[in-house]
């Protein structure tokens, strides 16, 4: 039996810790499938020449939980054990980016988080380039949550599709670095437009009893309520009981209207909900489509944003590899730094040199928008990629 050194030696190595169990576990779960089917693409392709030989990718992956704790644990077996050639940590969760993060200083191979986008993660970076030199940030920083809740209310008030009764916005975001960062930086946004702040409501990560926060709702009548989950179950919770509660205004949602889970079992009290980003649609784009049918016939369900993004971001890693053509850290960060790749299902990854984070905008990882009526969404914003118009609740 080959060594874990011999082994390491004649395949390309990339570890991945993310939540494969509690309640983020099915994102974690989506995204590791595709990373598979990425890795599987790319080795029957023949690998990735490195030094000359063509080598193929090996995906070694460990839960996280979403705990910070376990998921630095994890990050230390891939890099001591598995002898990992590229770490991607965490998957999901920012909470646990940010403390895996610090690890890159004593490990020297290049790091990576794939979807976690706390501005805090860059922000670090930033204030220390040479204890950071091997970290990478994969996404955008949540400042692009907080900014397109911002334009979009901006827009329908200036379609007049809303006229805000007293220029208010409440919050219920969970308590995870993803759900408070997104919330400050609308606020801010909101604050100097004249908005107020009529609550804001922190709740337990995996939470689904949202009638206390909801009754607040209902007291301070807020023109627009912002929620922010990466817990599938206390985003049908919350829908639920919203739409039980008959509270009235705009409803925001960040990341899970987008689970695949969302629209099946929230039903009818999915109507109406806007939400962000809708960057993975299935129905109405060719490419995101034909990607959705090979997921399918390989895994017996449905594609979702985080399986297009395991897949894409793989991708990305691969290009680095075969650019960089050798294992050495250097020369794969120096890659990693001149990366401009796209991926035709999702995007265009460029990382900004100086916080080493993916950038944003509609040159490059693009927000889109949109909205559900009868179980479909549709793109509403920005209105040039949009596919519908938006309809009040």
């Amino acid at each position: 039996m080959a060594s874990v050194e011999q082994a390491a030696a004649e395949e390309i190595r990339i570890g991945f810790v993310g939540p494969l169990s509690g309640p983020a576990a099915a994102l974690g779960i989506q995204t590791r499938q595709g990373v598979e089917l990425a890795i599987e693409e790319i080795n029957a392709a023949g690998g990735v020449p490195i030094a000359g030989k063509p080598l193929k990718l090996e995906a070694l992956f460990e839960d996280s939980a979403s705990k910070p704790e376990v998921g630095v644990s994890a990050a230390q077996k891939l890099l001591t054990r598995d002898k990992v050639d590229f770490l991607v940590a965490d998957t999901i969760a920012s909470s646990v980016t940010f403390a895996v993060m610090d690890l890159a200083s004593s490990f020297n191979i290049p790091m990576m988080s794939a979807q976690p986008v706390s501005s805090a993660i860059s922000d670090k970076i930033a204030k220390d380039p040479e204890k950071y030199k091997n970290f990478w940030k994969g996404d955008w920083n949540s400042d692009e949550y907080g900014r397109i809740v911002f334009d979009f209310t901006k827009w329908i008030i200036e379609k007049k599709t809303l006229v805000p009764k007293n220029k208010s916005i409440a919050f219920v975001v969970e308590d995870t670095d993803y759900g408070r960062s997104n919330a400050q930086v609308a606020i801010e946004l909101f604050k100097k437009e004249g908005w107020n702040t009529s609550t804001y409501e922190v709740v337990p990560l995996g939470y689904s009893d949202f009638y206390p926060q909801i009754a607040k709702l209902r007291t301070v009548a807020p023109d627009v309520i912002v929620s922010a989950f990466t817990s599938g179950n206390s985003g049908v919770a919350f829908a639920r009981q919203l739409k039980e509660s008959a509270v009235p205004g705009v409803v925001i949602g960040l990341a899970y209207p987008g689970y695949p889970e969302f629209v099946p079992q929230a039903r009818a009290a999915a109507d109406g909900f806007v939400w962000a980003p809708f960057n993975f649609d299935s129905k109405n784009d060719p490419k995101q489509k034909a990607f959705s049918e090979t997921f399918r016939a390989k895994y017996k369900v449905d594609a979702s944003n985080e399986s297009v993004w395991g897949y894409c971001f793989t991708k990305v890693i691969a290009d680095v590899f075969r650019r960089a053509a050798q294992k050495e850290t250097a020369t794969l960060v120096k890659a990693i730094a001149a990366t401009d790749y796209v991926c035709d299902v999702y995007g265009r990854w460029v990382f900004d040199e100086k916080n080493h984070t993916a950038k944003a905008g509609s040159d490059y990882l693009a927000l889109r928008v949109g909205q559900i009526w009868n179980g479909e969404s549709r793109v509403i914003f920005p209105e040039r990629l949009a596919t519908t118009a938006y309809r009040p609740r």
